[in-house]
């Protein structure tokens, strides 16, 4: 008819904006998580609560080698010893010598130059967030829970528990330690960052 217009809906979920983004995330998104779900070997429940569309985003702005291995760690495909046990190769740690070279080794290595670049890698993520202007109870619980993850001390000797952030300390139990470190974030970290996010204030010349 004359004067009317298309609505399109996937699902129950009227859709409005980013269309071809979301037609695209429902053709090939529920395959996608059964495959995940099976390789991780995870309930539906904790595949569902991974934040898909932010890793995606993520990985749009890599370049393809840099892609390419952000999705070997998060599935652990890294050349790491343990999968050169696998083939019949030595995988010891070549920094400590002291343990089989896994992914989570690579941040939990006793040997110092391991370690100093750890702890070197966290000070520079948390700089990046408050650069980016991220309230600082997210940034300080994020740097918190890798700590945790990897059994290191927090680089921040001032750090205290924000009773404010017990919701993402619980739901991030339900993932696990390991899902942190291999980029799998929950959902939780955007719904509180959408709590807490203020607008930085105007400049003197008008501009953000």
């Amino acid at each position: 008819m004359e004067g009317s217009k298309a609505t399109l809906y996937l699902g129950m979920n009227m859709v409005t904006t980013e269309m071809a983004e979301q037609i695209h995330y429902a053709a090939e998104a529920p395959r996608m998580l059964k495959h995940v779900q099976n390789h991780l070997r995870r309930t539906k429940e904790t595949v569902d609560d991974i934040n898909w569309r932010s890793i995606g985003r993520v990985k749009k702005r890599l370049k393809l080698h840099e892609s390419i291995r952000m999705t070997k760690m998060m599935y652990g495909w890294l050349n790491v010893g343990s999968q050169k046990v696998k083939m019949g190769q030595i995988g010891m740690c070549p920094c400590c010598g002291g343990d089989i070279e896994t992914q989570h080794h690579l941040y939990t290595c006793p040997n110092v130059s391991m370690h100093q670049t750890v702890m070197e890698s966290i000070k520079k993520a948390k700089s990046t967030l408050v650069r980016q202007g991220i309230p600082s109870t997210i940034y300080n619980e994020f740097v918190e829970q890798i700590c945790l993850a990897v059994n290191l001390e927090n680089p921040d000797e001032m750090y205290t528990q924000d009773p404010e952030m017990q919701e993402v300390r619980n739901q991030l139990s339900r993932l696990g330690d390991e899902a942190l470190m291999k980029g799998f974030l929950h959902k939780e970290w955007t719904r509180a960052l959408n709590d807490r996010w203020t607008p930085a204030p105007p400049t003197e010349d008008g501009k953000k």
